[in-house]
Order: structure tokens, then sequence, then C-alpha cells
């Protein structure tokens, strides 16, 4: 049986929790709150953690799929180095973004999802993971050089109509 990679889950809750933590700050705008400065924030810290978690690492073993667009942000996350690679980093990074937004009502679930997505970053850290860049590769690295895509389709065998006659006549 195969390993769990808990950066995976980790990064899926982490894109759940930050889009009900961007809702949350919209109602907490909208809402005429009286501490409406966290709403704020927790939009701006939703954002943050789009951002930081939309490119999706290479696995250990198999393929990966690379989400629409990533490149851009895959590039932003490898040029931060070692505070974008390490697991560690992020488990504080987003403890420290969840512990405003439960000071307000409708960014609180946001809060307390994010804080599920750090406990489950701790654990893959623990386990040694680390994100891993999914940039495109060069031709020549991946030995597809020569295949050409075919420009004729392949011969197939003519269709044969028959057609029966009822042999029964009245």
């Amino acid at each position: 049986m195969t390993q769990i990679e808990w950066a995976m889950w980790a990064n899926e809750q982490a894109i759940a929790s930050s889009l009900i933590t961007i809702l949350g700050g919209i109602i907490g705008i909208s809402g005429s709150f009286a501490k409406w400065q966290f709403a704020v924030y927790a939009v701006v810290a939703g954002l943050v953690v789009i951002i930081m978690e939309y490119p999706r690492s290479l696995r250990a073993k198999g393929k990966s799929t690379p989400r629409r667009l990533q490149f851009p942000f895959t590039v932003f996350l490898n040029a931060l180095g070692p505070l974008g690679r390490n697991y560690y980093f992020r488990v504080l990074f987003y403890f420290m973004l969840c512990v405003p937004c439960v000071f307000l009502l409708p960014t609180l679930l946001g809060g307390i999802c994010l804080f599920i997505s750090s406990i489950l970053y701790f654990v893959a850290a623990l386990r040694g993971e680390c994100w891993k860049a999914d940039l495109p590769q060069n031709e020549e690295a991946t030995g597809n050089e020569g295949i050409t895509a075919p420009t004729m389709p392949p011969p197939r065998k003519p269709r044969v109509f028959t057609t029966q006659k009822s042999a029964a006549v009245l």
C-alpha cells in the first residue's frame, strides 16, 4: 500500500479555507459589523493563501496534474526559495493568518478551516514532505523531439450494407 501524501490534502484544504475566508470577509464587510477591519483582513489573507496554494506540487511517485494557469504562481513560489518550499514555514504562516479571523463571526469558519490546513501541513512536514515546483521541462529531457503527429487517418475497411427482403409474401 502506498503512503498518504499529506501535502496534497493540505493544499486542497487551504484552497477551500481561503475561499471560505474570502466569502466570510465579504459578508463581514457588507454586513456592517462593528469590527469590519477583521473582515478586510480576512479578504486579504484569503487572497494571499490562494496565491501560495494555487500551484500544485509534484507528487513523490506518479503523475501530478497541474492546475490551469499555475505557471506564474509556480515561478513566484519557486522564487521565494526555502520559504516557499518548506512546510514548517506554511504551518506558522497559516497559523498566524488564522488567529485574527476568529474575532469576527463571518470569518470564524474560514479561520478554523485555515487552522486545520495548518495542522495538515504540520503532519506533512513531520513526514519529510516538501514542495517541488512543477515547471515545464525541455523537449530534449523528455525524449519526444523526434515524434510527429500523424497527418492521415488510419485505413479502415469499407462498410458493407446488406438489405434483406422479407420472405413472407401475403
